[in-house]
């Protein structure tokens, strides 16, 4: 059994309350000071503009200093089809090596956790898709990925990647139990 986990040792997912779409997303990032996150345009270009399909969202936050450092999103969950489509966005030059990865995992867990679904879908830009590309024990390209997201994002040359959840509780659990538990009492 899946614990929706929000909080590592170093990134904590704070809800967006209530969640927002379409040209509110840019308002709170705005607002929030993080209008300037790599990849912002391809995520907003390709996102939804009803709230009502979009399941969470999340502020990224460092938890040793408590700053906002991205933005992250589940949005069009199908539970007939058991899928939903997971955005995490965040602005390297504050995140620190390895925060993003660890939001990434957490929101990807917590998708899972949460809801009955056999896979996660997301979106990897030119710039992240060969890092992204380097665990093919757990993510793979989608040959036919979502209508939405496939005529949406060839403007932005993306690629539609995912992860099943039988590979996610092979592979993605065990990394992320590590980063969850406290080092104290190892």
């Amino acid at each position: 059994m899946l614990i929706p986990h929000v909080i590592t040792r170093r990134t904590t997912l704070v809800p967006v309350d209530p969640v927002v779409a379409g040209p509110d997303v840019r308002r709170v990032l705005d607002s929030e000071g993080l209008a300037r996150l790599p990849d912002l345009e391809a995520f907003l270009a390709t996102g939804t503009d009803d709230a009502a399909e979009t399941a969470a969202q999340f502020f990224v936050v460092r938890t040793d200093t408590g700053d906002k450092v991205g933005f992250a999103s589940m949005t069009h969950l199908d539970t007939a089809l058991g899928q939903v489509r997971v955005d995490v966005v965040t602005d390297p030059l504050r995140t620190g090596f390895g925060i993003s990865l660890e939001a990434t995992m957490l929101v990807v867990n917590y998708a899972f956790a949460t809801w009955e679904i056999g896979k996660i879908y997301f979106c990897a830009t030119p710039r992240n898709f060969d890092t992204l590309a380097a665990f093919p024990a757990m993510i793979t390209e989608e040959v036919e990925p979502p209508a939405q997201v496939r005529d949406l994002g060839t403007a932005h040359g993306l690629r539609v990647l995912s992860i099943h959840r039988d590979r996610w509780e092979k592979y993605g659990t065990r990394f992320l139990d590590r980063l969850v538990k406290s080092p104290i009492g190892r």
